[in-house]
């Protein structure tokens, strides 16, 4: 296994890959001088405040936590890559079948900042692929039973997870070959469980709020 770099040894890293020079990246980031840069990446400084590793992060076109995984540990902003959430399992991008229960104390590592309650489900299926959510994708879910219009919702149904959208206060099922979404049954039972807020491992194409269009209605 390669040796950790350390948090000098990676900006310098990430700053050669982006092409851009010390002086460069201090501007752009703001609040810090080449000086400042030079230092921290000779290893003479540990690093820089929680908000400025962020905005380096935005500058070097980084993923939250990308950089700051290389901080020494206690370093406050250190929490933008050590974030563990439960692991609760599959959510089917598809009609639900009946699935295993999740692996007590399962949990996955987020970087970045996440709702209280944040947990990640692992998705099985292609129906949601139009609205960027992919088969093996991992997605971040916050805990919540409200019915938000436009949505990607996760509803439990009997033994499993299904994902759904959510327009005029009714919930809408996917299918992987129907152009548009079909109304959900009402006499399913579900319980609404949580609002999908992103992907934290996968194809990355997820807008939060998807404009979702239903099927049109009868006449």
């Amino acid at each position: 296994m390669a040796e950790k770099k350390s948090f000098g040894e990676a900006l310098r890293t990430f700053r050669v890959a982006a092409g851009m020079t010390q002086k460069q990246l201090a501007d752009a980031v703001g609040g810090i001088r080449q000086q400042n840069v030079g230092e921290v990446e000779k290893g003479k400084r540990s690093g820089f405040a929680r908000d400025t590793v962020e905005r380096i992060e935005r500058v070097l076109g980084l993923k939250a936590g990308e950089l700051a995984r290389h901080l020494p540990k206690g370093h406050a902003a250190r929490e933008l890559a050590e974030t563990e959430v439960p692991d609760m399992g599959i959510v089917w991008g598809s009609p639900p079948r009946h699935v295993p229960d999740p692996v007590d104390g399962a949990t996955f590592k987020l970087t970045g900042r996440w709702p209280a309650g944040t947990f990640v489900l692992r998705v099985s299926g292609h129906s949601v692929h139009r609205y960027g959510v992919h088969d093996g994708d991992v997605i971040a879910v916050e805990p919540s039973e409200e019915q938000v219009s436009g949505a990607l919702l996760i509803a439990r149904q009997g033994n499993a997870y299904t994902i759904k959208g959510c327009w005029d206060g009714k919930l809408w099922s996917f299918s992987r070959d129907d152009e548009t979404p079909k109304e959900m049954d009402s006499r399913e039972p579900y319980q609404i469980i949580g609002r999908m807020i992103g992907i934290v491992d996968g194809q990355r194409g997820f807008l939060p709020i998807p404009r979702i269009k239903p099927a049109p209605k009868k006449k």
